[in-house]
């Protein structure tokens, strides 16, 4: 029974820049090893670590499919590449999946982004 190929592995050095803001997002990221700090206009917004995705805005709903943040590797990494067409065509069961660790992802972000916005 054939399927669908989702993820890719893939291995970048320190100091590798992974995702350029204003550039067309076509796939997104889960990091299994390593750790990533994210910019926006040179100011560090995070720091994400083993577990955490990346991307993923660019390939869910900003406007363009534009990316809206630099990330670099901070030490090497090691992550899974998921293009957003092998993503559309995986099960909708597969989708739910993700779609669920992506709401989370982004209500913890936002709740962080308002905790630093109330010490502003």
């Amino acid at each position: 029974m054939g399927g669908i190929r989702l993820a890719e592995w893939v291995t970048v050095p320190k100091d590798t820049v992974l995702l350029r803001e204003g550039e067309k997002g076509d796939y997104f990221c889960v990091l299994v090893s390593g750790e990533v700090r994210v910019t926006r206009k040179r100011r560090l917004i995070d720091t994400l670590k083993p577990g955490d995705c990346l991307g993923e805005m660019a390939c869910l709903g900003s406007p363009g499919n534009l990316r809206t943040a630099d990330v670099t590797a901070t030490r090497e990494v090691r992550m899974l590449k998921i293009g957003v067409q092998s993503y559309q065509k995986a099960t909708d069961s597969c989708r739910i999946s993700f779609e669920r660790v992506f709401l989370h992802v982004l209500v913890a972000r936002l709740i962080q982004a308002n905790a630093k916005l109330s010490l502003v």
